[in-house]
């Protein structure tokens, strides 16, 4: 019995009680240990902070009356110094579209986090809403400073540049920003600048490079559908916008070129079913009652295509083509003492 005592384990020997007895409080501390680490850590959060997550909470769910009291409570326990509640109060006065106010939250939020690249870019942002595209500009160039990877900026400098009437410049910055994310709206954006620059066939080109990519994108496939029209290109014009108003059956735009196309070709009862969906989406459209008007036109339905022109003009009294129109109906009708009036 000796010798099997012997051999057992020091932690097993006649000691172990009292190694039991000192093990319990061991645990213990130890979890004390961990609280009091936990509640250091707490405490080490700054004040400002604390609401950060319920104040990014309520404005990502939209409900913008919370958060509106929820920076005011902000407010009052930092003594104004809570930057994140600084940003999110302009971007909801952008929300409520009041920009100047937003630019000085803004600026306040910057006053407080100068190395924020995302808060000079929202600035920029509001800068360039005020109109102030030069120092939108400059707002952009600190913030890519800051951040030289985000594609935002770049697609916001190419926006300046566009309104500052920089077409080249616009161009680089956005070719940029697709080089680093290609967005949607940076396509669009920029085969709007070939398009404005009489560069059909880039502006197609950007287009289709667009659509490798969002295929089903029914805005996109409009633009590229216009942009061969222009160019003459009709077989592809057809194909695009007829896929265009089968992803979107809302996509008015779409809707009205194809029957465009219908009405050049003498599909006319076609075109026209295609108008009336129109009609319920934009009445309002002088270009759509324009193209009713000459329907009936070809139809010879008089009486109705000179109440569709007449109400084209209402709508677009300046719109030389429409008066032209009106003319040739009147002319038609042998009308002759009422052509002076609209041609």
């Amino acid at each position: 019995m000796s010798g099997e005592q012997g051999s057992a384990p020091a932690g097993a020997s006649s000691a172990a009680p009292a190694g039991a007895s000192s093990a319990a409080p061991t645990v213990v501390d130890s979890a004390a240990n961990k609280k009091a680490a936990a509640a250091r850590k707490q405490a080490e959060v700054p004040i400002f902070q604390k609401r950060n997550w319920m104040l990014y909470y309520y404005y990502v769910r939209q409900k913008f009356d919370q958060c509106r009291d929820l920076i005011k409570v902000m407010k009052e326990e930092t003594n104004g110094i809570s930057e994140y509640g600084m940003y999110v109060e302009g971007l909801l006065y952008r929300v409520d579209g009041k920009i100047l106010q937003s630019l000085e939250s803004f600026r306040k939020a910057s006053q407080l986090d100068p190395k924020s690249a995302d808060t000079k870019k929202q600035i920029g942002v509001s800068l360039f809403l005020l109109g102030r595209h030069q120092q939108a500009l400059a707002a952009y160039e600190v913030a890519e400073q800051l951040d030289k990877l985000d594609w935002e900026i770049k697609h916001n400098k190419g926006m300046c540049y566009a309104h500052m009437q920089e077409p080249h410049k616009a161009r680089e910055e956005f070719l940029n920003a697709i080089r680093y994310n290609q967005a949607l709206v940076t396509f669009k954006q920029l085969g709007t600048l070939y398009e404005d620059q009489k560069e059909d066939q880039a502006a197609i080109d950007i287009y289709e490079q667009g659509l490798r990519l969002y295929p089903g994108n029914s805005d996109l496939l409009t633009k590229v559908g216009l942009a061969y029209l222009r160019a003459g290109s009709i077989t592809n014009a057809f194909e695009k916008l007829g896929t265009a108003v089968m992803f979107s059956a809302k996509n008015s735009q779409a809707m009205m070129a194809v029957g465009s196309i219908m009405q050049q070709h003498g599909d006319v009862d076609p075109a026209l079913d295609k108008y009336s969906h129109v009609a319920m989406m934009v009445p309002e459209s002088p270009y759509l009652w324009n193209n009713l008007g000459m329907c009936y036109f070809s139809k010879e339905q008089w009486a109705t295509s000179i109440a569709c022109l007449k109400r084209a003009n209402y709508l677009a009294p300046l719109e030389w083509k429409i008066n032209y129109n009106l003319g040739l109906v009147h002319l038609a009708m042998q009308q002759y003492p009422l052509l002076h009036t609209f041609t």
